[in-house]
């Protein structure tokens, strides 16, 4: 299918999608500040910076091949070229962890999500090889007389029916695992929450991937690129989601208590089911607060009774403090 776009769109549409990625890079800055702040950092984290780190530079990538010629373009195609691809995959990884962190207590599913892991690190890696064997062993995509913005390294048929095959069974796993656990397993009523955006947020990320396959089979060169753009920013806000949605919830709720002098807390923050609440050094001092007033009354009640019985006033006045 032929679809040409004018080079003025083309450009409009390269400027809102690096505007969308850089709203995701800001995303996940905080996200990782926040984490970092609340003494909450993991795996999950980790491939989120990642992530964050593969798409700065296929952003760097995409202006530069639009932008230069010569030998800088050709650099600035290799790396948007294999960026895409490492970004999307390290945003699944920071999703599998988040959940694996969930379930981290539970021995057997832990090994499961672990087995998952490595399936998602080999079809990565199946992607990565079959885009270098393409890119290296035909050489003519380099000096194909097309349009500048045309002007990639394209994937056969074949290719692009497998990167359709693994965007799937990846997404369906993703989405698969939370109904699973929210099926079969007991969980807190925060943790349930936590897997369903998980769930909801790869039922988006699944959608697009969909789109950006097809458009690859079907050879709709104008919008493959848009929606690669658009695929890498969009994952990386997916990959915040979860930390953004549970800090906002949790800065929500306590501005409502704060307002309502009356309003009793009902979920205390050490209950952190979500793991959104900040953890208490173990080196820090713990101070307790012991209400003396109640001893102070007893000691002053104790010294007027032994008054009373040394004065003589007997039993009577002994009766009346008593009663």
């Amino acid at each position: 299918m032929v679809l040409t776009l004018s080079p003025a769109t083309t450009f409009y549409l390269k400027v809102c999608t690096s505007v969308l990625q850089g709203l995701a890079f800001l995303f996940t800055i905080f996200r990782l500040w926040l984490r970092y702040k609340i003494h909450r950092l993991w795996w999950e984290d980790v491939w989120a910076a990642i992530a964050l780190c593969s798409g700065a530079s296929g952003l760097m990538g995409l202006w530069i091949f639009l932008k230069t010629t010569g030998e800088s373009y050709m650099v600035g195609v290799w790396i948007y070229a294999f960026a895409f691809t490492c970004t999307v995959w390290f945003v699944r990884m920071s999703l599998l962890c988040s959940i694996l962190r969930i379930v981290y207590s539970s021995q057997r599913l832990r090994r499961m999500i672990l087995a998952i892991a490595v399936l998602f690190a080999l079809m990565w890696a199946g992607l990565i090889a079959q885009k270098l064997y393409k890119c290296t062993t035909d050489m003519s995509w380099q000096s194909t007389p097309q349009r500048k913005d045309h002007q990639l390294c394209r994937l056969s048929s074949s290719m692009a029916a497998y990167e359709l095959f693994t965007d799937i069974t990846s997404d369906a796993i993703l989405i698969l695992t939370p109904i699973r656990l929210l099926w079969n397993v007991k969980l807190p009523r925060k943790q349930r929450r936590m897997i369903l955006l998980i769930f909801s947020s790869n039922i988006v990320m699944t959608m697009l991937s969909i789109f950006h396959a097809v458009c690859m089979l079907a050879h709709i060169t104008a919008l493959t690129s848009t929606t690669t753009d658009f695929e890498s920013g969009l994952s990386l806000f997916i990959c915040n989601l979860l930390v953004i949605v549970t800090f906002s919830y949790r800065k929500f709720r306590r501005g409502l208590r704060n307002g309502d002098p009356e309003a009793t807390t009902t979920e205390s923050d050490s209950e952190d089911d979500d793991y959104t609440a900040p953890t208490r050094s173990s080196s820090a001092p713990q101070f307790t607060t012991v209400d003396l007033s109640a001893l102070t009354r007893d000691k002053t009640q104790s010294g007027a009774v032994s008054g009373m019985l040394e004065s003589g006033d007997g039993g009577a006045s002994f009766a009346s403090i008593l009663v």
